[in-house]
């Protein structure tokens, strides 16, 4: 049996067990005015819509401290039937204080609205199921909720609380929205617009709260409630999506297409920040019923964290938690010039700042910001992302904030954690992912010293005399000059392989000298400053005089200059003399003794003492090798190109000068 009404008034009524064949298993109001009061629809059917109540063609109905329980549809086939409740063709509904408990239907298992409006106040919609989409559905409808709640017990991930079909628009105000395990709570398609202020979703674990369509109207979310579950059912990490940085984003990490600041018309929009769904606002003008709402406004907050270091080794990043409170105090409360409810008034709006260090470690903070509640303790997550190059220990300090509430204090405290890739004896290969041994490197591991934990291919400490061309070389090398090469320290980092060598050494193997210095023995560089310069220029200016002197002499021997010849009482006649009774050939013998031994040290590379290293570079010009004694001194910078040509030329010309006096004299 089925009741059309043009008018009525059913007060404390029963609908109980009623069939019908088309539309309104209780009730179908047809063209009429409906006003049910403290009335139960339990246990009806329709093969068509509206297993418990049809409103249709232009009808309205007020509906107060009503209870809609196991009504159902009848499918035929695979028809789509809709609703324990239908709504249609330009109707108005009314509900207040309602109850509608384990309804189903194919589609909208508590409500279907379709070209109608429907205003919802302090409902309660719990257990009413739907195969699969939405328990509130509809389509070219506008749609007022307030102070209602949406619960699911039945844990069917393919449900939603509430789809905004085609051309609907969905405002919502101080609703929770309980038990959601799906995809999504509130969807909306291209053409929907949703609206949502003050709602609660602590109490579901969908992977997503609120979406919108690509290609829709960005949904306004202002301070929304989130809890512990929701990051947990997420799997919160690293790979999340950080909270939302720039005005009108359409990215959240509980939601997507949802404005951000810019176009959430916040009150003052100084006092908005972006959240991980959507926005919160210090105050904002309701779109439901236009009061205004503003959070508290005192209180203290504390933020609390571990005593220890945070310490972990590849592959575990750091990771740990902060709790923060929300301290009651007696002047907590919501400012409200038209009152506020609950879940928005008496919250506080907190936000957690932090700067990262880029050389270490980046930490990604979940959740951010939100709302707390007086006496309410907030688990916030904290996991690092490691740069790639570092090892060791950095401190963070975290800040949390009341933005807009001076009366608040900030509170910090500070998070050190310490990170290693490898144990002690290894290396870590960034393109391989792994740890190496020490021991392994391709060439001379005993250039390595590898007793510290952390070290990375690009920071291979290296023991003083030991050298490689780059930072991701395993070929390790034996420098010529132990006194060269400097090494590195486990964490150094270096630019260039220039930073291996010590001061005034450069290049491969720290075998050349560096601008200003000057090439000794034994691979050995000397600074070009005023003492060795000046010791430099004695020498050879001995040297030279010792030289013309003894060029002359041979000359005035081998030409026999008459000039020279009537000189002989002169004073270089008798300085020549007595040249001459130098036993020069005796001194053949130390002179290329000692060529020898600074020869043998440059060849061999032998470390002999540092002053006899510098007596060695010193007397090195009686070598013959003029390029190489003209650097030695500091006259001239001479490179192995300038040393090979003098070499080549050298004899050349003192073969040229003898036989310029041979064929003089002859």
């Amino acid at each position: 049996m089925v009741m059309v009404v043009v008018a009525a008034r059913h007060c404390s009524s029963r609908f109980d067990g009623n069939h019908a064949g088309e539309q309104g298993g209780g009730i179908h109001c047809f063209e009429c005015a409906l006003w049910a009061v403290h009335s139960t629809f339990e246990g009806n059917t329709a093969t068509g819509d509206g297993g418990g109540m049809t409103v249709s063609s232009a009808s309205t109905a007020n509906i107060n401290f009503c209870h809609f329980i196991d009504n159902s549809v009848l499918q035929v086939g695979e028809s789509v039937v809709f609703a324990a409740m239908r709504c249609d063709e330009d109707s108005m509904i009314e509900m207040q204080d309602c109850n509608s408990t384990s309804n189903s239907a194919t589609l909208g298992g508590s409500i279907y609205m379709s070209r109608s409006e429907l205003d919802l106040r302090k409902c309660l919609f719990v257990g009413d199921t739907v195969p699969t989409g939405a328990i509130v559905y509809t389509l070219d409808a506008k749609v007022r909720a307030r102070d209602s709640i949406f619960e699911d017990t039945t844990n069917n991930a393919g449900m939603l609380a509430v789809q905004a079909g085609s051309h609907t628009e969905f405002e919502a105000q101080d609703c929770y929205f309980i038990g959601w395990t799906g995809t999504n709570v509130v969807l909306a398609d291209q053409t929907g617009v949703l609206h949502l202020d003050g709602c609660d979703f602590s109490e579901s674990t969908a992977s997503s709260m609120v979406n919108v369509q690509d290609g829709g109207t960005l949904a306004v979310v202002r301070n929304a409630r989130l809890g512990t579950s929701n990051y947990q059912a997420i799997n919160y990490g690293t790979d999340l999506e950080t909270p939302l940085e720039a005005e009108n984003s359409s990215v959240s990490i509980f939601g997507s297409n949802i404005a951000g600041c810019e176009l959430s018309g916040c009150s003052d929009n100084e006092g908005c920040i972006e959240g991980d769904l959507g926005v919160y606002c210090y105050c904002y003008v309701s779109v439901v019923d236009t009061t205004s709402t503003c959070l508290g406004s005192s209180g203290t907050l504390t933020l609390t964290g571990p005593d220890s270091v945070v310490s972990t080794t590849y592959p575990d990043a750091p990771s740990t938690s902060l709790v923060l409170s929300w301290n009651d105090s007696e002047a907590l409360g919501a400012d409200s010039q038209d009152g506020a409810g609950e879940p928005g008034g008496g919250a506080g709006l907190w936000e957690i700042v932090w700067l990262d260090d880029p050389r270490s470690v980046a930490w990604v903070v979940v959740p951010s910001t939100g709302l707390a509640y007086p006496g309410e303790n907030i688990t916030i997550s904290l996991n690092g992302e490691v740069s790639t190059y570092w090892n060791g220990e950095s401190t963070t300090v975290f800040t949390a904030e009341a933005p807009h509430q001076e009366e608040v204090d900030p509170f910090a405290t500070s998070i050190n954690a310490s990170f290693v890739y490898c144990n002690a004896g290894q290396y870590w290969v960034a393109s391989e992912t792994s740890c190496m041994m020490c021991a392994d490197v391709a060439l001379n591991p005993e250039g390595l010293s590898c007793d510290s934990e952390g070290t990375l291919l690009e920071t291979l400490p290296l023991a003083e005399g030991y050298w490689r061309s780059t930072e991701t070389s395993t070929n390790i090398r034996e420098c010529f000059n132990d006194d060269a090469c400097i090494g590195s320290e486990v964490s150094q980092r270096i630019s260039s392989p220039n930073d291996y060598c010590d001061t005034g050494y450069m290049g491969p193997y720290c075998a050349v000298c560096m601008d200003g210095y000057t090439t000794g023995v034994s691979h050995t560089c000397h600074s070009c400053d005023g003492s060795y310069w000046a010791g430099m220029v004695v020498v050879m200016a001995l040297t030279g005089v010792v030289l013309v002197v003894g060029v002359v002499i041979v000359l005035n021997d081998l030409v026999g200059n008459p000039a020279l010849t009537d000189l002989s009482e002169t004073h270089f006649s008798v300085m020549s003399r007595r040249i001459r009774t130098i036993p020069f050939h005796k001194l053949k013998i130390p002179f290329v003794v000692l060529q020898i031994i600074t020869q043998y040290a440059s060849i061999t590379s032998i470390e002999f003492a540092p002053v006899f290293q510098t007596f060695l570079s010193t007397i090195s010009v009686i070598n013959l090798d003029l390029g190489w004694v003209l650097t030695s001194v500091c006259i001239i910078d001479v490179n192995f190109y300038g040393n090979l040509i003098a070499a080549t030329v050298g004899p050349l010309m003192v073969l040229l000068v003898l036989a310029a006096t041979y064929l003089y004299t002859w």
